[in-house]
């Protein structure tokens, strides 16, 4: 329902920028957050959802379809029908409806390449390393503990997962307080010492599981 929201943001902009007195902020949220709920829970706009939701699992199904066997296709479908897409359509749902704001951001940009930030940037990410069968990665367990330099250049940041995502709550009058940290992003990295490293990534297990499917496990 693009078309409606961008009608509800265009109402809201003006109901904060030109109307005098200007409205309670909090209040211009929670009106607009009312309708937005309303929209969603309209027959048409419910009915539009559900098509949604057989089509994005169609088409996520068949790109994974190398995951699964063709007997178990359907049952393939399903599962990433209620376990990947309808959540995702669910928390889309909670968010456009919540008088808060929701932020999304990948603070890596160079997926595929060794680290080059510092241990700061480190410290807010949620690390899964590949190479360890996918246990979480955190510096100070490592022993020995490396320094900055060994970390640029041995960690490899394969790709990331999900972003993080921060929660601005809203208050009368003003904004409550600074944005709050929900969850960090999750990367996937691989901390290799040692070049023949690489095998135990790309080596296919005896159950015929991929190393593309060891990596969509972590999820």
């Amino acid at each position: 329902m693009p078309v409606e929201m961008d009608l509800l943001d265009m109402v809201s902009h003006s109901m904060n920028e030109y109307i005098k007195p200007k409205p309670d902020i909090f209040a211009v949220r929670s009106w607009r957050s009312q309708a937005l709920y309303a929209l969603v829970m309209h027959p048409f706009i419910k009915a539009f959802r559900d098509k949604t939701l057989r089509k994005l699992s169609a088409e996520l199904a068949d790109i994974l379809g190398f995951i699964g066997e063709d007997e178990t296709n359907d049952i393939f479908a399903e599962t990433i029908s209620n376990q990947i897409i309808d959540p995702a359509l669910k928390l889309n749902e909670k968010m456009i409806t919540s008088s808060r704001d929701f932020n999304f951001d990948f603070r890596i940009s160079n997926p595929g390449e060794t680290f080059s930030g510092d241990l700061n940037d480190l410290s807010n990410l949620d690390c899964i390393d590949i190479v360890a069968n996918n246990r979480k990665f955190v510096v100070e367990k490592l022993n020995p503990k490396p320094d900055l330099a060994e970390l640029r250049g041995h960690l490899h940041m394969v790709c990331s997962i999900y972003p993080s995502m921060t929660i601005t709550e809203y208050g009368g009058g003003e904004l409550m307080e600074r944005p709050e940290l929900v969850c960090k992003e999750r990367m996937l990295v691989a901390w290799i010492l040692k070049e023949k490293q690489w095998d135990s990534v790309l080596q296919t297990e005896k159950a015929g599981r991929s190393w593309l499917a060891k990596l969509l496990s972590t999820v």
